[in-house]
């Protein structure tokens, strides 16, 4: 047994047949966040897939002691299972998990998840969308849209975190 590998650990291979791809290959789909200036109680920010506008997302203030922002940068998107939300603490779409976003320097546990308002963070990515104010609306349903669009890739997803 020793350094045998155990079949359950093994990765996930689903063949796709789409047109335009070499035999073997997956898509890669990446994720922008652009940031904009911080509001009174958060920054509002969009997201974008393949450089085609998604939604809006909402984090706490760069200057949150307890819960710093996620530095700007690219980082690979994991699908995991999250603690909070088998403990009902935080909804999630599927049993599926939630989108950590791995190897943010000094931070770990960050998400993207639902919730309204920077009370629902703790220095994570909240998705929805934003008519104005400092608060998202239709949470759950653009993180279901937004999780079902990633997972059909089944593939390395990346995320930019940008300033502007």
């Amino acid at each position: 047994m020793g350094s045998e590998k155990h079949p359950a650990l093994l990765p996930l291979v689903r063949p796709l047949y789409l047109p335009g791809l070499v035999c073997g290959s997956l898509p890669q789909m990446k994720l922008l966040l652009e940031r904009h200036a911080p509001g009174v109680t958060c920054v509002i920010g969009e997201l974008a897939i393949d450089g085609v506008p998604f939604c809006h997302t909402l984090e706490r203030l760069p200057d949150d002691s307890e819960h710093p922002d996620i530095p700007a940068g690219i980082y690979s998107i994991g699908v995991t299972i999250s603690p909070e939300a088998k403990a009902g603490k935080l909804w999630s779409p599927s049993p599926t998990g939630l989108l950590p976003l791995l190897s943010v320097p000094g931070r770990s546990g960050i998400r993207i998840h639902a919730g309204n308002t920077d009370e629902d963070s703790r220095g994570c990515i909240i998705v929805g969308q934003w008519n104005g104010g400092e608060f998202l609306s239709s949470s759950r349903d653009t993180l279901t849209l937004l999780m079902d669009r990633l997972l059909s890739v089944m593939d390395t997803l990346l995320i930019e975190v940008i300033d502007s």
